[in-house]
């Protein structure tokens, strides 16, 4: 397949724009964007639609994709278009400008775009400081370009063109809005509800759809399976606060976990993976819900994957020394990074002091501050 850069493919849509007028089409070629979700921090998807496209098809596309950058990312733009088009024949290219996304899209064969419906996914991510229900615009807009070279006047138009002329566009826009982690029927609050709507849909088989958000339900594994275990985890984040890890696995030293316990016996440490790395200088807090049965209480703080600490707060005074008793008990402590962290290290109370036994029943983490956004 011939392979084109932005800036190749881009000199050749301006020049097809400066031999041929624009077709005189009844109806403008409607270019839209759908709305998303996604939980601060998380992935989302929305799609670029047409309609309205003229019978002889669409063969070449410029255009920019353009965000509200303090809200999300554009990370990429992919074709849903390439079995409507010939995978031989299709050319995409991207480049990034200060919140946006150029796009130039070209066919080098004889088949033309006829077909309306889903032409781009579009994805990126949430930032992880968007406040629930805050909503970043995505627009389809011309790319910020001289209209051609030496030209005095900048390019004004979103360019679709078919095999001899180009066509108007009317672009609508969309939203991504920020929901609210484990917030499933979007009411503003975590509650009970929330465990309900997702327990409803595992019972009945059915998957999550508006207007319930299926991202916010999604706590074990983004854009994974919804299941009982995350109707669970809902119920344990009313309960103990942050964003649940998954305690069912450790590293550095093996654990045992049974009914939705994690039990630590004899041993030096342990870690639990977070879903997102924390960056230096970014604080954190992390919730905990534990019982020690051992009495020997245990120390927390961030780390890597080959068990450097990442974190402040790693003495062994008694201010550092959570001790939930064979009662149980439940802490909030905050960490500050100091390196890249992935994971959350539980450690004995002491440098030559092991976790006698503890079962962990409860890990969340929530990031405060955010130093790269």
């Amino acid at each position: 397949m011939l392979k084109l850069t932005a800036a190749v493919m881009a000199s050749l849509l301006t020049a097809a724009a400066a031999t041929c007028s624009i077709c005189a089409a009844d109806t403008p070629v409607k270019v839209s964007v759908s709305d998303g979700t996604a939980g601060a921090g998380s992935s989302y998807t929305v799609y670029i639609s047409l309609e309205d496209i003229p019978t002889n098809g669409i063969a070449s596309m410029d255009f920019a994709v353009e965000y509200d950058n303090s809200l999300i990312t554009v990370d990429k733009v992919t074709s849903l278009v390439t079995d409507k088009v010939g995978a031989d024949s299709e050319l995409l290219s991207t480049s990034a400008q200060s919140g946006a996304l150029n796009v130039c899209w070209i066919t080098s064969g004889n088949d033309t775009l006829k077909t309306a419906g889903r032409a781009f996914a579009v994805t990126g991510r949430v930032l992880s400081k968007s406040d629930p229900g805050a909503k970043a615009k995505i627009d389809i807009v011309p790319v910020k370009r001289q209209l051609y070279k030496g030209a005095s006047g900048a390019n004004s138009k979103v360019k679709l063109a078919g095999v001899s002329g180009g066509f108007d566009a009317v672009c609508t826009g969309g939203y991504v809005t920020a929901v609210k982690k484990f917030d499933v029927n979007a009411d503003g609050m975590v509650d009970g509800d929330d465990a309900a709507v997702v327990l409803k849909h595992v019972m009945q088989d059915k998957a999550i759809e508006r207007p319930y958000c299926a991202p916010a339900a999604d706590c074990t594994a983004e854009y994974g399976v919804v299941d009982i275990k995350d109707a669970i985890w809902i119920l344990n984040n009313i309960s103990y606060g942050g964003t649940a890890l998954d305690i069912s696995k450790t590293g550095l030293n093996q654990c045992t976990y049974t009914n939705g316990v994690l039990h630590a016996s004899d041993v030096a440490l342990f870690s639990v993976s977070m879903p997102d790395s924390v960056k230096a200088g970014d604080t954190v807090r992390i919730y905990i819900r534990a019982k020690d049965n051992g009495g020997t209480g245990f120390r927390c703080w961030l780390t890597n994957s080959s068990g450097g600490t990442c974190s402040d707060g790693n003495g062994t005074s008694a201010e550092d020394i959570l001790s939930p008793g064979a009662s149980g008990g439940s802490f909030v402590i905050t960490r500050k990074a100091t390196d890249t962290a992935n994971a959350v290290l539980i450690k004995g109370p002491s440098y030559n002091t092991n976790i006698a036994d503890l079962d962990i029943e409860y890990i969340g983490i929530e990031n405060i501050t955010d130093t790269a956004e």
